[in-house]
């Protein structure tokens, strides 16, 4: 079988070197071979250390995700039973992944992982930017037995589902941001990508996408040559002293979700739209919305029990649909 990148990463560590002939002779392979592994490592942004003589070790502490834990996790703390978990080193979107799978049995749920995305998109399209076993990068598929329809508003549920999770974790000033950003000390932590498909009056196959920042400062990658437009945080930042795994990180996110999904097939709490107020990042502020024609500016009033967003203008309130706008506060040039 052909060696892998990711089993030359599981051997280096932070605390000793480990010479480029002994790593060969583990794997049973020229040094060159280890080299090219290693320099391919460092492309993907993890920070490795090489000292001639001595060999290389990581600078930083570095876990891939470990599909039988993650099986075995989800199993016995899921609020409901799992489908199927697919693990992967590399796809181009788990989204795109999760919605070729076969859609769950009602009340089970499917999960697509992957160390490194190479075509992840966010809303309206935007790059979504995840370095090689850095970041949270996970799709969880659901059989929603509610019409097309009633999915508008899923978005900013799951989204306080998800800032709940992180609170509960410890990550300080976490807020939710129209319709699906979560924000730590101001600055984007993690977001939310739902894609539906199916009748307008039927049950439908639903594609939660989650990016979450956890440890994406470690990456060696230079990040000024990639369009990040907006300021950005992570988990490992905001908490220093953070010693869970990604996968802790990853479980407590797919039942964060799955449980809000359970929890909206009962119907949404009539005291959400209070709910959302209690995390909502623009609150009362100014915010211009843009949309691919027009601007509207006013302010900010919560959402609607539809998931819109409740804009104040010199006109009167407006409902702004979810995925057809652009939100940024007036005194804000980034998305």
């Amino acid at each position: 079988m052909m060696l892998q990148a990711s089993e030359v990463l599981q051997c280096l560590s932070c605390e000793h070197f480990l010479s480029g002939q002994r790593l060969a002779d583990r794997f049973n392979v020229t040094r060159a071979t280890i080299n090219n592994h290693i320099n391919k490592l460092q492309a993907l942004g993890v920070a490795i250390e090489s000292v001639s003589g001595r060999g290389y070790r990581l600078c930083h502490p570095s876990s891939l995700h470990n599909e039988s834990t993650l099986l075995k996790r989800l199993n016995q703390t899921s609020p409901a039973p799992l489908d199927q978990l697919q693990c992967w080193q590399q796809i181009a979107s788990t989204n795109s992944s999760a919605r070729a799978l076969a859609t769950p049995q009602a009340g089970t749920f499917s999960v697509v992982l992957t160390e490194l995305q190479t075509a992840g998109r966010g809303r309206r399209g935007r790059a979504w930017l995840a370095p090689y076993a850095t970041n949270i990068t996970l799709s969880v598929v659901w059989n929603l037995q509610q019409p097309l329809h009633a999915a508008g508003v899923l978005s900013p549920y799951l989204a306080v589902q998800i800032a709940q999770a992180l609170a509960h974790m410890g990550v300080p000033a976490i807020q939710v941001k129209w319709p699906n950003d979560i924000y730590s000390q101001d600055k984007k932590i993690a977001g939310i990508l739902i894609e539906c498909s199916g009748e307008m009056n039927s049950a439908c196959h639903l594609v939660v996408g989650l990016g979450v920042n956890a440890y994406m400062s470690r990456s060696s990658l230079d990040f000024s040559q990639h369009t990040i437009n907006q300021p950005w945080t992570d988990i490992i930042t905001q908490l220093p002293d953070f010693a869970g795994s990604r996968d802790d990180i990853a479980v407590r996110c797919i039942n964060a979700i799955v449980a809000g999904l359970v929890s909206y097939e009962q119907g949404l709490p009539k005291s959400f739209t209070e709910v959302w107020s209690q995390w909502d990042l623009l609150h009362a502020k100014p915010v211009r919305v843009e949309s691919e024609t027009d601007t509207i500016t006013g302010i900010a009033r919560g959402i609607s029990q539809q998931g819109c967003l409740r804009l104040e203008t010199a006109m009167g309130e407006e409902h702004i649909m979810l995925g057809e706008v652009s939100l940024r506060a007036d005194h804000d040039s980034t998305d």
